[in-house]
């Protein structure tokens, strides 16, 4: 296993095919509705002192929603380098409870999934985007006819 995270940091190490269980968190301040990026670093490995090639994923749970990230192949003694993952989620009340589940085998052969770096933040509606991209366009314009009457 990496001795630091991608942020020089501490990370999680779960094995994903022995005694399973969730960590979990209850997420508070939530809007009903409203869309969010969940996005967290991580990454495929095997326990040291054991050999065997295995694969990883983590299965991620939001409220009611339940995604995640590919399965990742490793060989004996492999690690797969820390991976970006991002998935857009939607809050079903103010709190929802937040899961990530290691899964990944064979047993035997300690297969780890690694995270690190979780965040969830607020995802801008389309509206919002495009009358942002609006008045980029628009200010976009108005310094090229303030650079065309410089020059003319």
């Amino acid at each position: 296993l990496p001795a630091t995270s991608p942020n020089g940091g501490n990370y999680i190490a779960a094995d994903g095919a022995f005694q399973q269980g969730p960590m979990s968190q209850l997420i508070n301040g939530l809007t009903p509705g409203a869309k969010y990026t969940l996005s967290f670093e991580w990454a495929a490995a095997q326990q040291t002192g054991d050999f065997g090639a295995n694969f990883d994923q983590w299965v991620v749970t939001f409220g009611s929603q339940t995604l995640s990230t590919p399965v990742v192949h490793i060989p004996s003694q492999g690690f797969s380098g820390w991976m970006p993952q991002s998935f857009t989620v939607t809050a079903n009340g103010s709190s929802d409870l937040l899961t990530f589940l290691a899964n990944g085998g064979p047993t035997g052969l300690p297969p780890f999934v690694l995270l690190d770096s979780v965040t969830l933040n607020t995802t801008p509606e389309p509206n919002t985007l495009m009358l942002m991209g609006t008045g980029l366009v628009g200010a976009l314009g108005v310094l090229n006819r303030f650079r065309s009457k410089k020059r003319g």
